[in-house]
């Protein structure tokens, strides 16, 4: 019969042709270069619990004993595999309470420090686009003095931020690409974010539903470059 044995950090099957514990032991040490048995030797099963000569033969003819691990000498100083492993399973495992409570914070710090960078690059977007077009630094100047864009303000702003993403984006543009511009508007003007809406950008570009400010601008300039197109057409 063949058992799986562990002694010390190597493992080896063992053959042996009598089941039972002086038996095993002797071939043991043979398989792992120890000529002599050492006094004081234990056997151990994989839950760590102490086999002895009188259960032997009963724990090898189990199909399911897995690895028998032989300790001596100092090895026996040392904490049984079953304590090892319980002391093992305590360290990995901590309270329900403070693990629950550290992967919460976990994720909700992850998910703030997203939401941060992606406003943070949104709003550079935004606000470098407007600093260097026509009539941008007119919509920042309005903001910052009564914080609130008047409708022509708006409608300019609007007007600005559409043309820039056809012209560097294409005419249809991705859903992120159009949501990244809206959060960008209301992370440069936090006044204008809608406090009843998600994410407080959709009433510029809405991601479900394909409205918005953002949205219906970009219809408009698509529909004047099919008619352009027609009328290149026509003549």
């Amino acid at each position: 019969m063949l058992v799986k044995v562990k002694l010390g950090d190597a493992q080896k099957f063992v053959k042996i042709t009598e089941l039972s514990l002086e038996e095993f032991l002797s071939a043991a040490f043979l398989k792992f270069g120890v000529p002599a048995v050492p006094e004081n030797v234990k056997v151990f099963d994989e839950s760590g619990t102490e086999v002895d000569g009188d259960v032997f033969e009963d724990i090898v003819r189990d199909p399911s004993v897995g690895v028998l691990t032989i300790k001596h000498g100092a090895d026996l100083d040392s904490a049984s595999p079953q304590a090892s492993h319980e002391q093992s399973n305590l360290s990995r495992t901590p309270s329900v309470d403070s693990s629950d409570s550290q992967d919460t914070v976990i994720i909700e710090e992850t998910s703030s420090s997203k939401r941060m960078r992606l406003d943070e690059e949104a709003k550079k977007l935004v606000e470098t686009i407007l600093v260097q077009k026509s009539g941008g630094e007119c919509i920042i100047t309005e903001y910052n003095r009564t914080k609130s864009l008047g409708d022509e303000t708006r409608r300019k702003m609007v007007n600005i931020l559409a043309a820039h993403m056809t012209e560097k984006n294409g005419t249809s543009p991705t859903r992120q690409v159009k949501e990244k511009y809206a959060r960008g508007i209301v992370a440069l003007f936090p006044y204008l974010s809608d406090p009843f809406s998600k994410n407080g950008y959709e009433h510029y570009y809405d991601g479900e539903s394909g409205t918005g400010y953002l949205a219906w601008r970009i219809k408009t300039i698509q529909r004047g470059l099919a008619k352009e197109r027609r009328a290149s057409f026509e003549d």
